[in-house]
């Protein structure tokens, strides 16, 4: 999608210059990547605003005689608010041309966007310009930048709510746009965008709009190489659910993959950054509870965390804290057995691929604890990330976790050549998890040739479990 772009180049283009104006040359820097642009944003307005905005700026400079560079910081947002700050790399001090022309610029009203906030550069290069490796003045701290840190302020109740209201005011309307904006073949991506833009969709639990939805896999299915949209909508369910955990890892894996124009990576720094600044306040919290149980005040640390359970939803941490403190002094063993099989759902149910299991009293769970542990030795070397990807597909699947699995077998055997990953029929294990989740009819999708292995996968995955260490170590 280049529309955006060509747009404010034909803006720079066709407006006037005159012969005193020679010394000002505009260009414009889009912040917020172009595929937000055209569901954001109204273009004749913006055409409109920025040509004004030029104008200005040629006019205001016309006359000078130094040599620097300008750069206009713009957000528009759908309040309308007026976001703009100014910065100036120049040979001497010329900063304090900038305070009549912000009045100036942000005088006419600014384009509003549709959903969510829109950012770009206009900068100008007057006469030689400012030195290259000058830093601008003021220090430019970019629109995300600035949200990020008013998000640090937030109090851990305030930050939760914003991550929720951002995914089901602003991300999951704009997946649901491009979802519907598709060509009637891709049957679907049309059928999960018309799920994702009906009105009751957070009513509906995460895995009813996707792990459980045939369209969600068809959809994964239908879309371009490298164009996580698809797991991308996910991310924001889970996100609007408030269901943290899953938000991450989940996100962690599609920055593996993602193109760097796709929508993904235009939300990826503000998604990223709330979600780790959330989840190291909830670590302080958590934090305070483990220092009580630490000092043997178990019952103390159990009212922290259950106050916390309270309030937020998602974290397996949490949830496991909690187990710990409940089973501490406790020492019969089927006592403790117990108090783990009323937490360790509400801990796995939050985390699927939490990588800590607590009580393993036999073979089964022996081999779940172990597998489980191997998470930990994942994505530490860059060299072996295609190992680790695969690695981590087949624990899910050991796991029976079909979904997480299904997901990462799709997104190396669609983006990565199977020379890569010693040529595993990786379609196979896919199928595998289709048929497991119950979705058949994806099945129907691939000719019989494809399916060839599926049978297979049952049989390799015992046979790994059967001579696996946490296996063979335990006794029923």
């Amino acid at each position: 999608m280049r529309t955006l772009f060509i747009l404010l180049t034909t803006v720079i283009l066709l407006t006037p210059n005159t012969k005193a104006q020679e010394n000002v040359e505009i260009s414009i820097q889009l912040i917020t990547p172009e595929v937000l642009g055209q569901v954001n944003l109204d273009m004749q307005e913006l055409v409109l605003w920025i040509k004004k905005t030029n104008e200005t700026i040629e006019s205001y400079f016309s006359d000078s005689k130094d040599d620097f560079d300008m750069m206009a910081i713009v957000n528009f947002n759908p309040k309308g608010n007026k976001e703009i700050s100014l910065h100036f790399r120049a040979v001497k001090n010329v900063y304090d041309k900038g305070n009549k022309l912000l009045n100036m610029i942000s005088e006419p009203p600014m384009p509003k966007t549709k959903i969510s906030d829109y950012s770009m550069a206009i900068m100008a290069q007057v006469n030689e310009g400012g030195k290259e490796d000058n830093l601008f003045e003021p220090e430019v701290i970019l629109p995300v930048e600035r949200k990020l840190m008013a998000f640090e302020k937030m109090s851990l109740s305030e930050q939760y709510e914003d991550i929720q209201r951002m995914a089901s005011q602003e991300i999951i309307p704009i997946i649901g746009h491009f979802l519907s904006d598709v060509d009637p073949q891709f049957a679907g991506v049309l059928a999960l965008g018309e799920l994702i833009n009906s009105s009751d969709l957070l009513e509906k639990t995460s895995e009813e709009i996707t792990s459980h939805n045939a369209d969600f896999w068809r959809a994964t299915m239908e879309m371009h190489q490298r164009n996580q949209l698809i797991p991308f909508t996910k991310v924001a369910v889970h996100m609007a659910k408030g269901e943290i955990d899953q938000a991450k890892n989940l996100m962690q894996i599609l920055s593996f993959f993602s193109d760097d124009q796709s929508l993904p990576e235009a939300f990826n720094e503000e998604v990223v950054g709330k979600l780790d600044i959330y989840d190291r306040g909830l670590s302080a919290e958590i934090n305070k509870g483990i220092a009580l149980h630490d000092k043997g005040k178990y019952d103390e640390a159990v009212n922290i965390y259950e106050e916390l359970l309270g309030r937020f939803n998602g974290s397996a941490w949490l949830n496991y804290e909690l187990y710990l403190s409940k089973s501490a002094g406790f020492e019969n063993t089927d006592e403790l057995n117990d108090i783990w099989s009323k937490h360790k759902d509400n801990i796995y149910s939050n985390d699927p691929m939490y990588s800590t299991y607590a009580q393993a009293n036999s073979k089964e769970s022996g081999f779940e604890m172990w597998r489980r542990m191997e998470l930990k030795e994942l994505f530490g070397a860059r060299e072996k990330l295609i190992d680790d990807l695969v690695e981590y597909a087949d624990i899910a699947l050991d796991l029976k976790n079909y979904d997480i699995a299904g997901q990462v077998y799709w997104m190396i055997l669609s983006n990565i050549p199977p020379e890569n990953y010693g040529d595993r029929d990786l379609l196979a294990y896919y199928l595998y998890c289709m048929s497991q989740l119950g979705h058949e009819n994806i099945l129907d999708n691939f000719k019989e040739e494809s399916k060839e292995g599926i049978d297979d996968v049952a049989k390799e995955r015992e046979e790994f479990k059967q001579n696996h260490f946490g296996y063979k170590t335990m006794k029923d």
